[in-house]
């Protein structure tokens, strides 16, 4: 009989140790989920928020796309919008760093912020673009560019929060696109602007090798005949000296014929053509009237003489202007190469 009340003692003492570990098993189990409940639910409104703050930001660069067929719809109105958009995002991804999500969503989180790291990047470069759209390295630029959106859009893929869908919209990938057609514009006209400058960096040192040969015998024969007169000298040294200045512009007409000049550099080159053409016509005309003198020269009058002589002065004069109006177009095509 005590044996029984003994065994029913050791039972009941079990019994409530059973059920005090059960009690508080239950109440930290309870707890612990609660508190976990509690803070999925507080992630989760926390995070939707965020995401839709990201959401909204990015759909609002649809401002920035043209539909008339411009890539971009006004480049400084974006370089002015871009630093605040970028600096809204940071806010939200520090933010979001500042959430703990649970483990349910630590994964999500993770992808979440290595998403919006890029989305960030997308528009730092995009201003840096725009703000530089001739820099060197502009085709890397668009190609590191499309790699921040590839791995955004990727990064965001991944995430599977409840209510907190994110996305890349299309206004921002169509963003990126306009973007990237302006960079291959910009990088057409860089090197549009490179071959011209070569070209026309080539038509510079052509033009003044012809000049420094040019402007050797581009002077007026006159003084030194009036000084052979004088001095009673040989006027056949006058017909030799215009006859080489003569061969030596056949030689320089050559070398010009051979000239490509660019678009910017047509108008000098025609004027430079003119003037060596005006210099030959009056080269011709004086060794004809040396000539003549030499034939004639006793029975010449200084009025003869300027009678005799009129066509080539006349000649030079248009030789001397139509050098006047080369040098100014030339020197104003140097000027605008420099800049």
């Amino acid at each position: 009989m005590k044996n029984n009340k003994k065994k029913n003692r050791t039972v009941i003492i079990i019994l409530e140790v059973l059920a005090f570990v059960l009690l508080t098993a239950g109440v930290f189990f309870g707890t612990y989920y609660l508190f976990i409940g509690k803070s999925s639910n507080s992630y989760e409104a926390n995070i939707q928020k965020v995401v839709k703050s990201v959401n909204e930001l990015n759909s609002s660069v649809s401002s920035f796309n043209n539909k008339s067929g411009q890539a971009l719809k006004d480049n400084q109105a974006i370089r002015k919008d871009l630093p605040g958009k970028i600096d809204t995002l940071t806010k939200l991804k520090e933010e979001a760093q500042g959430l703990t999500a649970t483990d349910k969503y630590t994964k999500d989180n993770e992808n979440f912020l290595l998403g919006l790291d890029k989305n960030i990047l997308i528009y730092r470069q995009i201003d840096a673009i725009l703000r530089n759209p001739e820099g060197k390295d502009i085709s890397k630029a668009s190609e590191d560019l499309k790699k921040y959106t590839n791995d955004c859009i990727k990064y965001y893929a991944l995430v599977n929060i409840k209510d907190a869908k994110i996305t890349l919209p299309q206004s921002t990938t169509s963003f990126v696109d306009n973007v990237t057609t302006y960079v291959n514009e910009m990088v057409k006209v860089v090197r549009d602007k490179e071959i011209n400058q070569s070209q026309n960096s080539d038509f510079q040192s052509s033009i003044d090798s012809i000049l420094s040969r040019f402007t050797a015998i581009n002077i007026d024969l006159g003084p030194q005949l009036e000084r052979v007169r004088k001095e009673k000298g040989n006027i056949d040294n006058i017909i030799a000296l215009a006859n080489k200045n003569k061969d030596e512009l056949d030689s320089i007409s050559q070398e010009f014929s051979n000239i490509a000049a660019p678009s910017s550099g047509v108008q000098c080159y025609k004027l430079l053509s003119t003037a060596i053409e005006c210099y030959n016509n009056y080269l011709e005309s004086f060794i004809y009237s040396v000539k003549n003198e030499k034939l004639t020269s006793d029975q010449l009058t200084n009025d003869k003489i300027s009678e005799l002589y009129a066509v080539p002065n006349s000649k030079y004069s248009d030789a001397t202007k139509a050098f006047s109006d080369f040098t100014k177009a030339f020197k104003e095509f140097k000027q605008s190469n420099m800049n």
